[in-house]
């Protein structure tokens, strides 16, 4: 149970996600042949980095630092510049200029389980090289509604571009204490709790941002608590089904590692393709998620429903000997 439901400070969204890598020109390939734009530089502390950076509003959504490979965290924007400077004081953080693209201001916290997570304010959007990665821009004709007529489609072959960060999937070592540290200083509200056998023994928790009336994904982030910790997945999105697929097909020929996928979800209904990048993280594509305002009741549903599909392949659990 959470000790408050009414949060002081409330995150907007997830903004990026942070990795050490022990081969920087490797990171920098992967992650173009993902759909990202790539800009190199330095860290504050002249760490070499790169950023990945999407056809979205953030100014980057990926960063690689060089370093022994691991996860650092992830980033949060808040939604309010009082909300911003309040959190930091509650947490005795330095508010300091952020360098990185896109500037502004930023604090670093540190959640139960080590996980770094950055705290955002720019005053004004950032202006920032987008990824100019080519997307396809016809309309779709289904049913009975034909928006495109005397036009042809043709996707282009290559990644296809990234937009941005939609979701980071942890592990945790005690789920109610990350839940409600998520809820004390983002405002995160659980979107689906997911339980083993009974429904008093859950597992894993997604959660949104609360955003009020304003729609927002079913999840920002995913919490699995199975007393452990590291990175699960994290999740891009990109801009249709036609990316997925280019996307699927330019990795697999490229000799990467696929995860699980295409396929479509139940919990969040995402058109998913997952990959295993050169250092052994798990990355997604995905689009067509389902959007949650608050006033959307938690669901409680069984890990097979976690697992499974609407349509696709099994996932790799479920292949195991002995699973169904």
């Amino acid at each position: 149970m959470l000790i408050s439901s009414t949060p002081s400070f409330k995150a907007l969204d997830v903004t990026h996600v942070r990795f050490r890598v022990n081969d920087f020109e490797k990171a920098a390939t992967f992650l173009g042949d993902f759909g990202f734009g790539i800009h190199k530089d330095t860290t504050s502390t002249g760490i070499p980095c790169i950023y990945g950076v999407g056809s979205g509003s953030e100014p980057f959504s990926y960063v690689a630092e060089q370093g022994e490979n691991g996860f650092i965290g992830f980033g949060f924007k808040m939604q309010a510049r009082d909300q911003f400077e309040a959190l930091a004081k509650k947490q005795q953080s330095e508010i300091i200029d952020f360098a990185a693209p896109g500037g502004g201001h930023c604090f670093t916290l540190t959640d139960p389980n080590g996980y770094q997570i950055e705290v955002i304010w720019r005053d004004s959007p950032a202006v920032t090289e987008a990824n100019k990665g080519v997307s396809r821009t016809e309309d779709y004709n289904m049913n009975a509604s034909f928006s495109r007529i005397n036009e042809v489609v043709r996707v282009e072959k290559g990644p296809c571009p990234v937009r941005r960060l939609g979701h980071v999937v942890l592990h945790v070592q005690e789920l109610a204490v990350s839940e409600n540290w998520y809820h004390e200083n983002f405002g995160l509200i659980p979107s689906d709790r997911i339980y083993r056998e009974h429904q008093d023994d859950i597992l894993g928790l997604f959660m949104r941002c609360n955003l009020g009336s304003t729609p927002t994904d079913h999840h920002s982030l995913f919490l699995i608590g199975d007393g452990t910790t590291g990175h699960n997945h994290s999740a891009f999105e990109v801009n249709d089904w036609d990316d997925v697929m280019r996307g699927h097909d330019y990795l697999e020929k490229q000799g990467y590692t696929p995860h699980w996928g295409i396929g479509k979800h139940y919990l969040g209904s995402q058109v998913f393709d997952y990959w295993v990048d050169p250092f052994g993280f798990v990355v997604e594509h995905f689009t067509d998620s389902d959007k949650f305002d608050a006033s959307h009741p938690p669901g409680l549903e069984p890990v097979d429903e976690l697992l499974d599909v609407q349509w696709g392949p099994n996932h790799p659990e479920k292949n195991k000997p002995g699973n169904k």
